[in-house]
């Protein structure tokens, strides 16, 4: 029996594994959602590169830059912050300083 909310999926690259669980996904939605309980929808993405084709149509879905960004709330995003820029100051990490060491190890 299949009833309920849709259990919302995002899934982050869309290369030959992301691609092809897109594709199983769309192939086999009658059957994954009487196996769940509820059906499956495919919400949001994130890749590399937008255009290219990858088989299954991406229109309805939202597109991510940061692959980290399909992990929050809708309500913890900023609205007024383009969407790259705020993914790109929230991941920023300082560099690590290179260490040197003082003597490289002797081989004996």
């Amino acid at each position: 029996m299949v009833d309920g909310k849709p259990l919302r999926i995002g899934v982050a690259g869309l290369g030959t594994v992301g691609g092809g669980v897109l594709k199983l996904i769309s192939a086999n939605a009658a059957l994954l959602a009487r196996r769940t309980g509820r059906p499956l929808q495919v919400v949001a993405v994130s890749a590399r590169d937008r255009s290219r084709d990858r088989g299954v149509d991406l229109s309805a879905v939202r597109w991510y830059e940061n692959a980290a960004d399909l992990a929050l709330p809708s309500r913890a995003r900023p609205r007024s912050i383009a969407w790259s820029s705020w993914s790109a100051a929230r991941t920023a990490r300082p560099r690590p300083r290179s260490r040197r060491l003082s003597q490289p190890a002797s081989r004996s």
